[in-house]
């Protein structure tokens, strides 16, 4: 097996599909990598093609490894200035602001968005538009205080025309959002919306099945509901996304109590 330059300790999150580790941080082999193991059946048979394909995509991966080692152990000072002055994906071609986050940085919750609106752009602060007042006020209603979350999003500058995010920007992009998650060492990490579930707890998940279950990545619970702006499009949403919010909070005080 190939050793994974990203430590065991910081693999909390997904990583693209095509390039799988284990509890150990270490690469599972793909086709390429082991034909014996399509001789024996246990993997479907790859083309040449494929296969070609493939392990393009794991040296892809390999450069990306390399620039989570430059972001891991960062400052919130150092992480900030390495966020502004990136451009390694072209959604840094037309931002305005890089928008990293609000909220308490030793916050129990984390919440993750997709990523930043027009509004967010032009602010360079998460959540300050329609979705983020609705947000808000539904956290206020579930009585959580602004020093017990933070916010942040899979991507840090706003895609056109507030389009989803594609996989190659959130790559680029998902350093960065796990230097933010050891730096707060949240209890909770609450997805919100698919980007964020295919990000942070599997590139397969669908929002539809992910959404109301709690996974558990060593000390950190992890809990999907659905992004605020789907409730803008369909309101009967909202009192399900308020139920979910209901229960990180019953959550966070059951742990809470138990420390």
């Amino acid at each position: 097996m190939v050793k994974s330059k990203y430590p065991s300790e910081r693999t909390w999150f997904a990583f693209p599909i095509e390039v799988r580790y284990n509890s150990r941080g270490t690469v599972i082999p793909r086709p390429w990598q082991n034909a014996s193991l399509e001789r024996k059946g246990r993997v479907p048979t790859t083309s040449s093609a494929e296969a070609s394909h493939f392990v393009v995509r794991y040296h892809e991966m390999d450069k990306l490894n390399c620039k989570i080692q430059d972001v891991l152990n960062m400052t919130w000072n150092e992480l900030e200035q390495a966020c502004l002055s990136c451009h390694k994906c072209g959604l840094a071609k037309e931002r305005n602001h890089v928008v990293i986050g609000r909220g308490n940085p030793d916050a129990p919750i984390l919440f993750v968005g997709e990523g930043p609106g027009r509004q967010e752009d032009e602010q360079g602060i998460p959540f300050v538009g329609q979705a983020g007042k609705l947000l808000d006020l539904a956290l206020t209603s579930c009585l959580f205080t602004p020093d017990q979350y933070y916010i942040a999003n899979v991507v840090k500058c706003r895609p056109p025309q507030n389009r989803t995010p594609i996989r190659e920007e959130c790559e680029a992009c998902l350093p960065y959002l796990r230097q933010q998650f050891a730096l707060i060492r949240p209890k909770i990490v609450v997805c919100l919306g698919a980007v964020a579930v295919t990000s942070l707890v599997s590139p397969d998940a669908k929002i539809t099945s992910a959404r109301g279950v709690w996974t558990q990545r060593k000390e950190t619970l992890f809990f999907a509901t659905y992004h605020p702006a789907a409730l803008l499009r369909d309101e009967s949403k909202k009192l399900v996304m308020w139920q979910d919010l209901r229960r990180v909070r019953q959550k966070l005080d059951e742990l809470l109590i138990s420390v």
